[in-house]
Formats: structure tokens, sequence, C-alpha cells
């Protein structure tokens, strides 16, 4: 198994190295105060990974949508593109974490596929 660098690795390293910031400092960095480094802020991981890969899929499990707020509350993003993600369907209704998310955040989008009874 080879490990590939994405392009975000790469500016973040840069960011890191630049600002005298480790990547065991950015894991601990509270969440209310971002870290100032010249024109960046430096954030935590957990407001753009939230849900750790191991817990990836439960974002797909049926009645576990009420766990959408604590698991979400402080996040910016939902980031679910993975191994464990690759060519998993919604289906609408079972009321999971990521469904939750889609009505939430791109509501047009999720009431047509709701009304065109479509997966995403």
């Amino acid at each position: 198994w080879q490990r590939y660098i994405t392009a975000v690795e790469s500016v973040q390293r840069e960011i890191l190295d630049s600002c005298n910031v480790t990547k065991n400092q950015l894991n601990t960095l509270p969440m209310a105060s971002p870290n100032p480094c010249h024109d960046f802020k430096i954030l935590t991981p957990k407001l753009f990974y939230p849900i750790s890969w191991m817990w990836t899929l439960n974002i797909f499990s049926p009645k576990e949508g009420y766990k959408f707020d604590e698991k979400l509350k402080d996040s910016y993003v939902l980031h679910v593109s993975s191994g464990n993600t690759f060519n998993k369907s919604v289906v609408l209704g079972k009321k999971t974490i990521y469904e939750k998310a889609a009505e939430k955040f791109c509501p047009v989008t999720y009431k047509v596929l709701w009304s065109r009874n479509i997966f995403f």
C-alpha cells in the first residue's frame, strides 16, 4: 500500500512549517480560538473532519440522524469521501446522519430528490 500525498496535505505541511506548528499541536488546538499565523488562521481538523474515518459508515446507518447535532455541532463540513463510503447509496426516509445533513444544508436538492424518490 503506497500512501499518496494530496494537495491539501502539501499545503497544510507548508503552512504548519512556516507557522512553526506541529501536526500534534494542530490536533490539540482549541476549536474556539484559531491560531493566527501570517495571513492564515489555523483551525483544528475537528472542524473539518468531525467524524473519524472508522465511524463514517455510521452516518449511513438507519435511525442515526438523531446524533446529527451532537456529531456536527461545531463543524464546517461533513467529509465522507473515503474507501468506506465508495459506492454507498443513501435511501431516503431512513433517518441517517447523511440524510439529515442533506436536508439541513442542501434543502433544494434534498426536496427534489425526495419528490422523485431518488437515491443520492
